[in-house]
C-alpha cells in the first residue's frame, strides 16, 4: 500500500483522501448493499449504502457534505469486503515491511515443516518401539 500522489500545494498527501481512495478501490465491483449489511451485523448498528457513498465522496464536490470514515469501523469494513488494505494503510512503514516479509516467509516455513515433521514423527515412533522392547 503506497500513498497517493500529493494533493496539496505543499506536496503533502491527505490521509483522508487516501482512505477515500482505498474505500473506493476495495468496494469497486462489489455489492455495496451487501457490504453495508455485513458491516451492520459486525458493528451492531445500522450502516447504509448512502453512508458508504458519503465516506467515498470526492471532497472537491461543492454543496456536498464531507464525512470521515470512523476508524472504529475499519475491522468491520475489512471483514465485509474480505480485504485488509484499509487496516494495513494505518500501519507504520516498518510494520508494513514486517508484514510483507511474513507473507513471503510463511509459505517457505510451512513447506519446510511439511518436509521435516514426518521425519521427526517417524523417529519418535521408532524410539517408542525400542523403548517397549
Amino acid at each position: 500500500m503506497t500513498p497517493s500522489t500529493p494533493d496539496r500545494k505543499d506536496g503533502a498527501v491527505s490521509a483522508e483522501n487516501d482512505i477515500r481512495r482505498i474505500l473506493r478501490d476495495v468496494m469497486k465491483g462489489k455489492d455495496r448493499a451487501g457490504i453495508a449489511r455485513a458491516m451492520s451485523e459486525h458493528l451492531g448498528r445500522n450502516v447504509t449504502q448512502s453512508m458508504l457513498a458519503d465516506f467515498t465522496r470526492n471532497p472537491r464536490l461543492k454543496n456536498r457534505r464531507q464525512v470521515r470514515f470512523p476508524a472504529a469501523w475499519t475491522k468491520a469494513f475489512c471483514c465485509a469486503v474480505d480485504n485488509d488494505d484499509l487496516a494495513c494503510s494505518q500501519l507504520r512503514e516498518d510494520q508494513r515491511r514486517a508484514l510483507a516479509l511474513g507473507d513471503i516467509l510463511l509459505p517457505w516455513v510451512l513447506e519446510r515443516a511439511q518436509e521435516t515433521v514426518p521425519g521427526i514423527v517417524q523417529q519418535e515412533r521408532q524410539k517408542a518401539k525400542r523403548a517397549k522392547r
